[in-house]
Order: C-alpha cells, then structure tokens, then sequence
C-alpha cells in the first residue's frame, strides 16, 4: 500500500484559535526563561544535519498517581509532532529564526494515566525543499517539564529514537508548477515499512537506540549557552485541529 500525502492541512478539519493556551508559556517556571534548560536537543544516531530524514522518538515514564498539572515545553527542528499515549496534542514550531525559536506549552495532565505513560514525537527535516519561511540549524527534538514534577521526561539519553525508513520526499515539479512557489515538498508513504502503532504504549521499541544528545535548551536570555537555536514562547495561540463530518459530497464535472 502506498500514498503519496501533502502537508496541507486544511480538508476536513476545522481551524479554531485557542488563547488560553497561550499564556502558559509566560506563567511557565521563571528560570526556564533566563536560564539553559535541563533538557538537550535529541537527535537519532547517524542522522544526518540537513538532509531530507524523518525521525520518531519515544520516551516510556511511570505515574504513582495522575496530577493535576503536567505542563511541558516543547520544540523541534525543522518540523514537529508531539504525541501523549497515543493522542497527536502539538505540532509546531512556530515560524521565527534561530535567534528567535519558537516554543510551544501545553498542560498534558488530562492524557496521562496511573502506571504507564508513552510521549512520542515525530521529526521532519525538509533540508533543501523546506517551505521558504522555514528556518533551520540541523535535525533535532527537545521537551522540557515546567517543574519538578515534570522533570522526568526531560530529552536526553533515556528517550529512544529511529529514523522512518517509510517515507520519502515527493519535491515539487518545476515542470509542472512552473511559477513562484514557497512550499514544502510532498511525502510518499510505503504502508508496508510505516511502524503503524510507533506513538502507542504497546509498540516494541526495543530495537529502537539511545537518542543522541546535543546542546542544552536554552532562552534567548541565558548567558554563556552553546545553544543555536535560542528560544522564545510561540507568540500566537496554538491551533485546535477538529474532524468534522462533511453534510454531502457533490460530483461535479
């Protein structure tokens, strides 16, 4: 089985801003903001820094008891998904450059469970198609927790990764779109390599290796960070992506 799938998101899906979700990001922990985070940028081992590559990691963490507040950092490069037990609740970045990278925050607490909990996220790297306001320092994923509670699904080595062999880069037909385009490229999806379940707490990823660590996070306000990407709150509300039922398909011709 394959498709070939463009990342346009507009059909079938109903676009609403959301900003309450957007001042969590300044009520965030106060040294997340002036100081180089725990957390590392995470990469997969021999993954290269800017070509085409699609790269999935996982992170496995138990909960005596659900709280009541979970609240994470999250950012990637070029593009990102983040995924709690299963459930898609993140993608971004936000455009904005490498003295300006964005960070999204959300409160994750009513997707977690007692026991056993999955955050998974998937990585894009677009290299020398990438969308023209697509910004980019090389391939990488970072999660930070707000707090104590949340520091241990901090990324680093103990998050596990592997690149997704099923999808390849579709570029754009110069041929066939002849004019000014600032696009990214499409993506073909082989169904028979795809890791279907890879974001569920029943997938085997014991084959998957170690993530590779890179430099720590940090804000555009820390002093002394080898960080390249320097980090600021996502300035605009996330976006809330609902299916909705279409009322009648019309055949035109």
């Amino acid at each position: 089985m394959r498709t070939i799938r463009y990342r346009f998101f507009m059909l079938a899906v109903i676009v609403l801003l959301v900003p309450r979700q957007a001042s969590l990001a300044q009520q965030g922990s106060p040294n997340l903001r002036a100081q180089s985070w725990p957390a590392h940028w995470i990469t997969c081992a021999g993954a290269p820094e800017r070509e085409f590559g699609v790269y999935r990691f996982r992170k496995t963490f138990e909960l005596q008891d659900v709280p009541k507040h979970f609240v994470v950092h999250a950012s990637g490069d070029n593009r990102y998904e983040l995924f709690v037990n299963g459930a898609r609740v993140l993608e971004g970045p936000a455009r904005g450059d490498l003295f300006h990278w964005r960070y999204e925050t959300l409160d994750i607490a009513s997707h977690l469970r007692r026991g056993s909990n999955i955050l998974a996220a998937v990585v894009w790297n677009f290299a020398e198609q990438a969308p023209m306001a697509q910004m980019t320092s090389q391939t990488g994923f970072i999660l930070q927790g707000d707090s104590e509670t949340e520091k241990q699904v901090n990324t680093n080595r103990t998050w596990k990764c592997a690149s997704d062999p099923a999808i390849k880069m579709v570029p754009l037909d110069r041929k066939e779109v002849a004019s000014y385009s600032v696009v990214g490229p499409g993506e073909r999806v082989d169904g028979n390599q795809y890791p279907w379940g890879w974001q569920e707490s029943g997938y085997d990823d014991s084959a998957w290796k170690p993530a590779v660590e890179l430099d720590e996070g940090a804000p555009r306000e820390a002093q002394d960070s080898h960080a390249r990407w320097m980090f600021v709150p996502r300035g605009i509300p996330l976006m809330e992506e609902k299916p909705e039922r279409l009322v009648k398909v019309v055949r035109s011709t």
